[in-house]
């Protein structure tokens, strides 16, 4: 393919969940994504991370919630907003079983989209999946990533790959020989907390030492910095794009409301051998279905706050910030979590839940423990 463009311009977007109240307005002709569409057609390639799959036989797994799911008639509207790549990597991959990963690979590929992040091993989840810009006529190698609970038991018939997998360094040589451009998603990191946790900074910056060009983050569902690192570019969290609204109580902070959610569109701009640009596209939505551009308030507030969460990570303050944030929100939305997916999934889950903790986490578990003892016991 000749290039007919100098310029690649890559957007990519978060969490793509379409379940619940959005999955039953689909089902009744609604398009969650209409009124954005004019900004996703301002790419050449777009990526997103859909993480709600779709199942015929809808019989959950395990310690699944059960409700993580999407209708089939939305993997089409994906195609109709030009999404090239989606990643399946995330701890709802095996929500639904077998029978949920192999429907929706069915759907995506009757659809023309390509995707990564799932595979009957770690080698074969993180194996590079190629897309060809047709803006740019360059090759790119897209190598997705998560460590999170649902992806790591070798007794699911799907997986994903973690970042720090042994198969990782080669999965990088190998997108080095066959591509012009390497993208690395990663999923992970902690929910509702707008710094990166110390290893998905540190997942993040491994994949562009490796030779990822561009580092796309998800999962956090709050927008997290960007910062330009050596010469790539990493977005450590993208902001949930479309999802159901209101949160439910295990997933916020006591006293936290979210009656409308910010989010963004990221545009990176990409020519071989330099530093990418950058741009975001505010956007917001609430308790209807569809995701709108941002108003000039939100629009405003999204900016001001990823440039301050970028001087967070750049002046190197971000560790510091996560952990508190991280701690102080421990007991009052995880518990609930935990507590909920263990009286679903039981003991075996519960071990394998703890398989997947990180040496920080457990600092945190004791520093808001002790918090908690320390309130109770006010007068």
């Amino acid at each position: 393919m000749q290039p007919t463009s100098q310029i690649c311009r890559l957007l990519a977007v978060g969490d793509i969940m379409l379940h619940g109240k959005i999955g039953k307005a689909i089902e009744t002709g609604t398009d969650p994504f209409a009124p954005v569409a004019p900004l996703l057609q301002k790419k050449h390639l777009l990526f997103g991370n859909l993480e709600t799959l779709a199942s015929k036989a809808r019989v959950p797994h395990n310690a699944s919630a059960g409700k993580y799911v999407c209708p089939d008639s939305a993997i089409p509207l994906l195609k109709k907003h030009g999404f090239n790549i989606v990643n399946l990597g995330h701890n709802h991959l095996y929500d639904w079983g077998n029978e949920g990963v192999e429907h929706t690979m069915a759907l995506l590929k009757e659809a023309g989209i390509a995707f990564g992040g799932a595979g009957k091993s770690p080698e074969e989840a993180g194996r590079p999946v190629y897309v060809t810009c047709p803006g740019c006529g360059l090759k790119y190698a897209f190598l997705c990533f998560t460590g999170t609970y649902n992806t790591t038991s070798a007794k699911n018939g799907y997986l994903g790959c973690p970042p720090d997998h042994k198969c990782v360094p080669g999965l990088f040589a190998e997108a080095k020989r066959n591509a012009d451009i390497i993208v690395a998603s990663i999923h992970g990191g902690t929910c509702m907390n707008e710094w990166p946790a110390p290893d998905m900074l540190k997942a993040c910056r491994k994949a562009a030492d490796l030779g990822a060009m561009v580092v796309l983050g998800h999962h956090a569902h709050v927008f997290n910095g960007i910062q330009e690192y050596g010469k790539s570019l990493i977005a450590y969290a993208l902001p949930d794009f479309v999802r159901p609204m209101p949160f439910d109580d295990d997933e916020l902070p006591k006293g936290m409301v979210h009656d409308s959610h910010d989010s963004f569109i990221l545009e990176v701009d990409i020519a071989k051998d330099k530093i990418p640009n950058w741009q975001i596209y505010p956007c917001e939505f609430d308790d209807r279905p569809e995701t709108r551009p941002a108003g000039k308030e939100a629009e405003k507030r999204s900016v001001e706050r990823v440039l301050e969460l970028s001087k967070d990570i750049s002046e190197e303050k971000s560790g510091q910030k996560y952990l508190e944030a991280a701690t102080s929100n421990f007991h009052e939305t995880y518990t609930k979590n935990l507590w909920k997916s263990f009286r679903r999934g039981g003991l075996k889950w519960f071990m394998q839940r703890l398989m997947t903790l990180k040496p920080h986490h457990v600092s945190i578990l004791f520093s808001g423990f002790f918090k908690a003892i320390k309130r109770n016991a006010k007068p």
